[in-house]
Formats: structure tokens, C-alpha cells, sequence
């Protein structure tokens, strides 16, 4: 299935699957970027505007198996080394986001000043990212549903590094 894929798509997974601290040429890396495929073909076919929370569900679930199987993460994450959302908090917040993805803007950018009244896919990933709402494989479920809520999955476009260090 790999070599019928998009040659785009396959640039971006290789180069989101690196981004996320997996060594190239490891089977870790083959296996991350097998299953992050998978995950995008799924998006595809679902020919939706808007992701469902089950499908983020889904999404996560094909990208770390093991990691998310059961869907949000029942333990504490630390990002440069600041402790993120307590995890008993994490199933409300993702309803609250979800409650507003169909009133996401398909551009991106980050909503700011006199356009604070808009939410943009951007602004969706980043407050995704914020939640943190898996055990792994936050970054790579991010991506897939930055580029759905763009219209973007059949040619992606990486979000603007607004964490810095490289790492978007």
C-alpha cells in the first residue's frame, strides 16, 4: 500500500514520523510511519468536513495501538518539562473542543486581535496539543486532524512551529 500513496503524503508522514524523535532507518520509525499511513488513508476515506471525536478516537488508536487502544490517557504528561492537563480532565476538555469543531475556519494561522472571534484549524491543534489527550502519539493525531479540519489530506501542509525547536 506504501507505494501507492500520495508521494506528498509520504513526505509528510516520513517527515512527521522523524519530527517525533523516531530513529530513521530503526523499525520503530517503519513501524510509527505504517501506522500513521494507515491513519491517514482512514481520514481520507472518510470523506467528512469535520471530524467526530470518535473519529479522533480512531485516529489515535491507529497511530499508537498499543498506547491508545483505550482511548485518552489515564496517567500525567510532561512537555519541556512542565506537567500538562491532569488526565482526569482530559475527557471533558476534548468535549468542550469537539463542541466547536464545526465551527473551525479552514485556514491557517492562529486567531489574533480583532479576529479572536474566529477559531482556525490552527487554533484547534494547538489547544489539541494543549490537552495532550493520549499516552503517545499526540503530534502525529494533531497533524491528521489539522489537515482534515483544512481540507488539506490529499496534499498536507505541516502547522507553523509554534512550540519552536523545530518540532510543530
Amino acid at each position: 500500500m506504501w507505494l501507492r500513496v500520495n508521494p506528498a503524503i509520504r513526505s509528510f508522514i516520513l517527515g512527521e514520523v522523524e519530527r517525533q524523535y523516531h530513529p530513521i532507518g530503526t523499525m520503530e520509525f517503519a513501524t510509527r510511519v505504517e501506522w500513521m499511513t494507515d491513519a491517514w488513508m482512514w481520514a481520507m476515506d472518510k470523506n467528512s468536513d469535520y471530524p467526530t471525536m470518535d473519529d479522533m478516537l480512531y485516529v489515535a488508536k491507529l497511530i499508537e495501538p498499543e498506547m491508545n487502544g483505550e482511548g485518552f490517557r489515564k496517567h500525567g504528561v510532561w512537555i519541556g518539562g512542565e506537567e500538562r492537563m491532569h488526565w482526569s480532565q482530559v475527557p471533558h476538555q476534548v468535549a468542550k473542543l469537539w463542541a466547536n469543531v464545526q465551527g473551525v475556519i479552514p485556514r491557517q494561522g492562529k486567531s489574533t486581535g480583532q479576529n479572536r472571534d474566529i477559531f482556525t484549524a490552527d487554533d484547534f491543534y494547538l489547544e489539541f496539543e494543549y490537552i495532550h489527550p493520549f499516552g503517545d502519539g499526540n503530534g502525529r493525531t494533531g497533524k491528521v486532524i489539522h489537515n482534515w479540519l483544512l481540507g488539506t489530506l490529499k496534499a498536507p501542509v505541516l502547522v507553523a512551529d509554534y512550540f519552536g525547536g523545530g518540532n510543530p
